[in-house]
């Protein structure tokens, strides 16, 4: 899956349900994500939405994610 800043969180996290549990990890502002009120935002925010609340870059954000998956998927490789 390939991703920009524009899309929806919700599409990420269905393509990766483990980020749920990793995201926390690296930053505990990620940790909304697995409460009721983080899973409706996640419906309607995108990652420049992330950004904003999270105060990392959208770049940065968008690496991290990408690293996350490629050291996931490398795992399982």
């Amino acid at each position: 899956m390939t991703f920009d800043e524009h899309t929806p969180l919700i599409e990420i996290w269905k393509a990766y349900p483990w980020l749920s549990e990793r995201m926390p990890q690296i930053d505990k502002r990620f940790a909304v994500m697995n409460t009721p009120v983080g899973k409706a935002l996640m419906k309607k925010n995108s990652l420049s939405d992330v950004s904003k609340l999270t105060g990392f870059s959208c770049e940065k954000l968008l690496n991290k994610l990408q690293n996350e998956i490629d050291a996931h998927e490398n795992r399982d490789s």
